[in-house]
C-alpha cells in the first residue's frame, strides 16, 4: 500500500490552502487525491470517488512524495506558440473596421474582407504567414464575425455579427 506523506502541520496547511485556491479542476482533483491518501484512504476507495484509474492515483502520490506540491500543478503546454489564436476581439475589430482597399499594401479594390485578404494583410503588415483555416478558427473563436461560406473557401467573406 502506498500513501501520500504530508510531513507536519505546515505542509498540511500548504495543501489545504492549495485546495482552497485551486481554480483548475484537474489540480483540485490531484490535491484532493493527495489529501485523502494522506488521511489513510485506500487507492481503490479514491478511485471510486473520483472515477480515475489506480495507476493515475499512484502516479500523483509518487510525484507528490518525491517532488512535493509543485509537481502536481499543471505545466505550460509545449509546442509551437499560436500566431493569431491569442488575438483579441479588439485586435480583429481594429483591422476589419477598415475596408481592405484602404490598406495600400493589399493592392485590392475589394470592399469586403475575404479570408485570403486577411491572410495577405497578416503577411504584409505583421509578417505572419498563416493558413486560411487558422484565420477562420480565430474569427469563430471570438464569435464576433460570421464567415460566409463560398464554394471556394478562400473566397469566403467576413461579416460583422452582433452576438448577444
Amino acid at each position: 500500500m502506498i500513501f501520500a506523506i504530508v510531513d507536519g502541520e505546515k505542509e498540511q496547511q500548504l495543501l489545504d490552502n492549495a485546495i482552497k485556491e485551486a481554480k483548475d479542476k484537474g489540480l483540485y482533483r490531484r490535491l484532493m487525491v493527495i489529501k485523502l491518501s494522506s488521511q489513510g484512504k485506500l487507492i481503490r476507495h479514491i478511485k471510486k470517488e473520483f472515477g480515475i484509474c489506480e495507476a493515475t492515483i499512484r502516479s500523483y502520490i509518487h510525484r507528490y512524495n518525491k517532488y512535493g506540491l509543485d509537481s502536481l500543478r499543471p505545466k505550460r503546454p509545449t509546442g509551437r506558440p499560436p500566431k493569431i489564436a491569442h488575438w483579441s476581439k479588439r485586435d480583429w475589430e481594429r483591422i476589419l473596421a477598415k475596408s481592405p482597399y484602404s490598406y495600400e499594401k493589399l493592392k485590392t479594390d475589394s470592399e469586403i474582407w475575404t479570408l485570403e485578404l486577411i491572410a495577405k494583410y497578416l503577411l504584409e503588415y505583421h509578417n505572419i504567414r498563416v493558413c486560411i483555416s487558422s484565420i477562420y478558427n480565430a474569427l469563430r473563436k471570438i464569435r464576433s464575425y460570421k464567415v460566409q461560406k463560398a464554394r471556394n473557401p478562400s473566397n469566403s467573406f467576413i461579416q460583422a455579427q452582433e452576438r448577444v
